[in-house]
C-alpha cells in the first residue's frame, strides 16, 4: 500500500473519529433538553390535575345550598383527578428513568425509546380520564353519558353554580386548568416524539 493512499485513509478515519466525537455532545444535550422539558410538561399536568381535585372540593363540600345534581357532577370530575393522581405515579417514574438514561444517550438508546413509549401510553390514558365517557360508565358515577371535561362544560354554564359566587370562581379555575392540562399533554406528546426521533 502506497504513502498517499495510507495517509488518505488515516485522514478520513480522523475525520470520521472527529464527527462522531463531536456529534454525541450533542445529542446528549438534545437528549437532556428534552428530558427537561417533559419533566416540565409533568409538572404543568400535576398543578391542573391538583386544581382539579381542590376545586371539586369546593362545589361538593363549600358552597351550602349546591343541588344535589351539581355536586354529583362536581364528584364524578373530583374522582376523576384521583385517578389522574394514580397514573402520575407511574408516569414519575418513568419519567426519573429517562432522567438516568440521557446522562449515556446512546448506550441507553433502547431503554429511552421503550420508556418514552410507555410515557406516551400513560399520557394517552391521562387524557382519556379527562375527555372519555368510559370513565363515568366505568366508576358507575350518578352522573352518565359524559366525560369530565364535559361535566366541566356543564358546571360552568349551570345557573346554580354561576348564582353562587364561590362555586363559579371554582368552576372557573376547572375549567382554565383543564385548558392548561390539555395544552401540557399536548405538549409532552410532541416532546416525547422528538425525544424518540433524537
Amino acid at each position: 500500500m502506497n504513502t498517499k493512499r495510507m495517509v488518505g485513509i488515516v485522514a478520513v478515519a480522523i475525520a470520521m473519529l472527529l464527527v462522531i466525537t463531536s456529534a454525541s455532545p450533542v445529542m446528549a444535550q438534545d437528549v437532556s433538553t428534552l428530558v427537561e422539558k417533559i419533566d416540565k410538561n409533568m409538572a404543568e399536568l400535576k398543578e391542573a390535575a391538583e386544581v382539579i381535585h381542590e376545586e371539586t372540593k369546593v362545589i361538593i363540600h363549600g358552597v351550602e345550598g349546591m343541588p344535589d345534581e351539581m355536586k354529583a357532577t362536581a364528584k364524578t370530575v373530583h374522582l376523576c383527578s384521583h385517578a389522574l393522581k394514580h397514573i402520575e405515579v407511574y408516569m414519575d417514574s418513568y419519567i426519573g428513568r429517562l432522567d438516568t438514561y440521557k446522562a449515556e444517550p446512546e448506550k441507553n438508546k433502547a431503554k429511552m425509546l421503550v420508556t418514552a413509549g410507555k410515557i406516551e401510553a400513560l399520557r394517552k390514558l391521562y387524557q382519556d380520564t379527562i375527555d372519555s365517557g368510559d370513565f363515568v360508565t366505568t366508576m358507575e358515577l350518578p352522573v352518565t353519558g359524559k366525560a369530565p371535561h364535559e361535566l366541566v362544560h356543564v358546571l360552568v354554564e349551570d345557573p346554580d353554580v354561576i348564582a353562587k359566587p364561590e362555586a363559579k370562581s371554582a368552576a372557573d379555575d376547572i375549567h382554565n386548568a383543564l385548558h392548561a392540562f390539555d395544552d401540557a399533554s399536548k405538549a409532552m406528546r410532541l416532546n416525547l416524539e422528538d425525544l424518540e426521533y433524537t
